[in-house]
Formats: structure tokens, sequence, C-alpha cells
């Protein structure tokens, strides 16, 4: 479970390091777009694509869902190995206002 908390904490201070330098959170759609979004800084760029995706019990250490909402924030949630059966986190990291209609980036 601390892997999963792990790689959800990476993508949160990569978004927020990309908020800090831009002023907004990334509003992209679609995983591509979201990292070409973040890759516009250095500070905020992140390496390893695979960790934004649909987290699971066979990826969950390493994989979480990052969804960007029309109320300019971000939902990013890891897999909770905790919850006896394995399943989505019910507590995600919310940068921002994660309002409105909010996509998860597949």
């Amino acid at each position: 479970n601390s892997a999963a908390k792990s790689a959800a904490s990476t993508v949160s201070k990569k978004v927020q390091a990309y908020y800090l330098l831009k002023g907004s959170y990334p509003a992209a759609t679609t995983k591509t777009a979201f990292f070409a979004e973040i890759d516009d800084y250095t500070e905020s760029t992140i390496t390893d694509t695979t960790i934004v995706g649909a987290p699971s019990a066979t990826n969950g250490n390493t994989t979480v869902r990052v969804e960007t909402c029309t109320g300019g924030g971000v939902r990013i949630t890891p897999w909770d190995y905790s919850s006896g059966s394995g399943a989505i986190s019910t507590t995600p990291i919310v940068l921002g206002s994660a309002t409105g209609t909010c996509t998860i980036l597949a």
C-alpha cells in the first residue's frame, strides 16, 4: 500500500509543480495530452508514462488514476491494498477545484 501511495505522491508533486509554474492545473482530457501538457516544464515532467492509467491489483503499486476536472483541478487516486478485497481508493488526492466534469485519463 505504501508503494501505491508513493506513486500517487509522485504524480501529485509533479502536477503541483506544473501549477506553480503555469498558474493553473493541467486540463488535458487524454493521457497523451496530459503528458504533453505537463512536459512544458522540466520540474513537472514525468518520465514514466505508465504511472498514469487504470490501477488494479496487478499494477496498483506503480499506477494511479488521474482525472482532470472542468472546475480547474485534478484528482489522483491510488489503488487501495488495505481495503481487503483491493479496490480503487475512496480518498483521492485533490488538487485545486476538482468539481464539474472530471475526465479519467486513459
